[in-house]
């Protein structure tokens, strides 16, 4: 039996080797200027961003007056619905409604949230 260089797996070999050369070819050829000018570019571009100088901005304004308040009381009952959701300073609400405290229990505080259960 003769023995022959062209067997499937030299010519794939072979093929695969060239599409490498083709590949790292391209790759060098597609910028096409020298490192020097490369490099010179990139410092060019690093003195524009150097040379940048600060702007100043004018303030925005915004308007509170939409956005939906936090209750500082909220009473709920045994089902963990909301009863009742006051708003403003807690002492000007518990004399307000003497009464109706005096048969809430305190469950948790948070800030200046109070969360109270009607019994």
């Amino acid at each position: 039996m003769k023995a022959s260089i062209l067997t499937q797996k030299n010519v794939c070999a072979l093929l695969g080797l060239i599409m490498a050369f083709t590949i790292v070819f391209k790759a060098n050829a597609t910028d096409g200027r020298p490192q020097q000018q490369v490099i010179s570019d990139l410092m060019h571009q690093k003195e524009n961003l150097d040379s940048i100088q600060e702007v100043s901005l004018a303030p925005i304004e915004v308007d509170f007056s939409e956005m939906a308040k936090m209750p500082t009381i909220t009473v709920i009952n045994k089902y963990g619905e909301v009863i009742a959701a006051f708003y403003g300073e807690k002492s000007e609400i518990q004399e307000k409604f003497m009464d109706a405290f005096k048969k809430c229990h305190l469950i948790t505080a948070y800030g200046k949230q109070e969360f109270y259960l009607i019994g």
